[in-house]
């Protein structure tokens, strides 16, 4: 479970940046 989740963090930090770049644009 540890594993899947140090997975899907990075993915999930990422969609926010990018999320936040676009709404900030």
């Amino acid at each position: 479970m540890a594993v899947a989740l140090s997975l899907w963090v990075p993915w999930f930090v990422l969609f926010l940046r990018i999320a936040c770049w676009l709404l900030a644009d």
